[in-house]
């Protein structure tokens, strides 16, 4: 069979393992922010007051009914949206710039609330393992719990403002690692597929090369200029062991000059390699 259709004939859905695949991959986005909407939506109803103004509480509630309306939209939409990094980055986006406005006309840019939000932010989009999006999910709450025991002391933990945003941090964590974790194993995919696309192109153009030339001395060039394609290497090189000369030789300009010592070398290594083989045991006639 030949190696490009080998490549070719791959299951692709081995790129992807079971939490990517496209179906999870939506409704794991739509579940996560729909768990997002509700615990926002929480905490900006209960610090939004009087004390914001009419308005400011009319602008709140419009965004969080924009926040869900969004999602009902997100609900619907076909699953090749969700394959596209800049989908998943326009949602991102769209849900900080929506949460951090609301919060702006709540006032709270200015508390240990939001500086927890922008760290959540901060971490997800500089690591997007899964490890991380756990430890940040449990750590900043507990950083959140700390702060208010230490600042303000029961009486203000106790309060449901304050308790409302213990799950909001988690979910936050939770959605924006998830993101972030999603576009970069879809980039590790593509970038993978690229590169086995691109050696099976080289061994069905190899092929080719290889049917046009009868010339044993041409087929083993490219038979080493191949191998050194293919595995990365320095230098790939065929040798004649009887007559102790290179046949075929494929290098980069640092390799080191192949001298009689070279030759010693495999020697000593074939023999080596021979005495340490098992010997034969004869059975009887």
């Amino acid at each position: 069979m030949n190696p490009s259709s080998e490549i070719f004939s791959k299951d692709l859905d081995g790129y992807f393992d079971n939490a990517t695949n496209e179906t999870t991959k939506k409704y794991g986005v739509v579940i996560l922010r729909w768990l997002l909407i509700i615990a926002s939506s929480a905490v900006l109803l209960s610090v939004a007051n009087s004390e914001n103004g009419i308005a400011n509480q009319f602008a709140i509630h419009s965004i969080i009914l924009v926040l869900l309306v969004s999602n009902l939209i997100v609900t619907f939409l076909p699953r090749k949206f969700f394959e596209k990094p800049t989908f998943v980055h326009f949602v991102v986006i769209s849900d900080i710039v929506l949460i951090s406005a609301a919060m702006w006309l709540t006032g709270s840019l200015n508390s240990d609330f939001y500086l927890l939000y922008f760290v959540i932010i901060m971490i997800s989009a500089v690591s997007g393992s899964f490890t991380t999006i756990i430890a940040t999910s449990i750590v900043i709450p507990i950083i959140y719990i700390t702060m208010v025991l230490v600042g303000n002391g029961t009486e203000e933990l106790l309060k449901t403002k304050t308790l409302l945003r213990v799950p909001f941090f988690f979910v936050s964590s939770v959605f924006y690692g998830y993101l972030v974790s999603l576009v970069r194993k879809e980039r590790v995919a593509k970038k993978r597929y690229q590169e086995d696309l691109n050696t099976a192109t080289y061994v069905t153009e190899l092929s080719q090369r290889f049917s046009e030339s009868l010339d044993r001395t041409k087929i083993l060039e490219l038979l080493v200029e191949a191998e050194r394609n293919l595995s990365g290497s320095s230098r790939a090189t065929v040798i004649s062991r009887m007559n102790r000369k290179i046949v075929a030789d494929s290098y980069d300009e640092n390799s080191v000059a192949i001298d009689k010592t070279f030759f010693e070398f495999v020697e000593k290594t074939i023999s080596s390699a021979s005495c340490q083989q098992s010997p034969m045991v004869e059975g009887e006639d």
